[in-house]
């Protein structure tokens, strides 16, 4: 019996992505069925979610409901393009998802606070104001408090899910670079609260890291960009953090891995997103499917997964049949998922 599996498109060309992927399943006798659904109407019960290209505010939406910390990006160009520019990145972008709930909180490096006048004593003879102003700052620490707790946890969550990555590969040493801000600029609450927890987790797990080959390094975001570029290997998992510097490396990471129609993402927290990257009038048939494979792994179709990612392998090195949102491609929407079902 298939199992359904909630399909949020954010666009036109979202909508028209969902019938491709739906015969591409279908073909590879995948027990799956897709229903379109909004992303805020998606049921709170739901586990495995698929997605188009999924603008900001859909995100945002996802991200609250189902309390998402992390996104994975995964690379494929060097897969599906052997012998070309794009690096064989044996890596994976650990992005923290804070901000897409909580951006003011993150800009600000913390809750906002009550600006007031402290009036005279002829002015406020009882004290009232004074209470007042201790009253409202101590609602400012309450929401400061609980923003900060909250925010430790899903950076916990992020950390510990890019340590776990590493200590299950199979590379023999393996190391994980976790963005910080540029070294010249002032610290703000956020940037303090980050270092803290990267120490922390790594500190709590030392012995099971060393034990590993695995390796935390902290680096600045003007040296990870060049490391990542000249030195594609070196790093195994690239931890994100939702500020400006870390949605910079994101981004390269992006553009490395192929550019937004090549990569596969996994939205991780009550419930599992799989989705591609965003991109405007792109219809990302070839991260829309990578991120369905995904999907059928984790729901214990490995075969299925396998004979798409085979398919999509064969259309793309065998067939030359490429869509015309890579370079290189020319077929529309339609004739590349007609190339992959019929190759499942």
């Amino acid at each position: 019996m298939a199992s359904t599996v909630p399909f949020v498109a954010s666009s036109a060309l979202g909508e028209k992505l969902l019938g491709g992927l739906q015969k591409v399943l279908t073909a590879a006798k995948a027990p799956v069925s897709l229903v379109k659904t909004d992303a805020n109407a998606v049921a709170a019960s739901a586990t495995h979610i698929l997605a188009g290209p999924l603008n900001p505010v859909c995100t945002g939406e996802l991200a609250n409901k189902f309390a998402l910390s992390t996104k994975v990006t995964k690379a494929a160009a060097a897969d599906l393009y052997p012998n070309t520019i794009y690096p064989a990145l044996g890596c994976e972008a650990v992005q923290n998802l804070y901000a897409l709930s909580n951006p003011d909180f993150v800009s600000s490096g913390g809750a906002s606070h009550t600006d007031a006048v402290v009036k005279t004593k002829e002015q406020d003879p009882d004290g009232h104001a004074l209470k007042l102003l201790e009253l409202q700052k101590e609602q400012d620490r309450s929401i400061q408090n609980f923003f900060n707790a909250e925010a430790k946890t899903s950076l916990q969550e992020t950390l510990k899910m890019a340590c776990d990555k590493a200590l299950e590969s199979k590379v023999d040493k393996k190391t994980v670079t976790v963005v910080s801000k540029p070294g010249d600029k002032m610290s703000s609450k956020f940037d303090e609260l980050f270092a803290g927890v990267v120490k922390s987790e790594t500190d709590s797990r030392a012995d099971e890291l060393r034990a590993a080959s695995v390796s935390v390094e902290v680096t600045p975001v003007g040296s990870a960009w060049p490391k990542m570029v000249m030195y594609p290997e070196s790093t195994q998992l690239l931890v994100c953090p939702p500020t400006e510097a870390g949605e910079e490396m994101a981004t390269l990471f992006i553009g490395l891995a192929g550019g937004t129609g090549m990569v596969s993402q996994k939205l991780s927290g009550g419930a599992s997103v799989y989705t591609c990257a965003n991109y405007e009038d792109n219809e990302n048939p070839t991260g829309a499917l990578l991120a369905a494979c995904d999907l059928l792994t984790d729901m214990g179709h490995e075969a299925e997964a396998k004979k798409v990612r085979a398919a999509l392998d064969k259309t793309y090195k065998t067939d030359k049949i490429l869509p015309k949102d890579m370079p290189g491609g020319k077929a529309d929407l339609n004739a590349f998922i007609e190339a992959v079902a019929k190759n499942c």
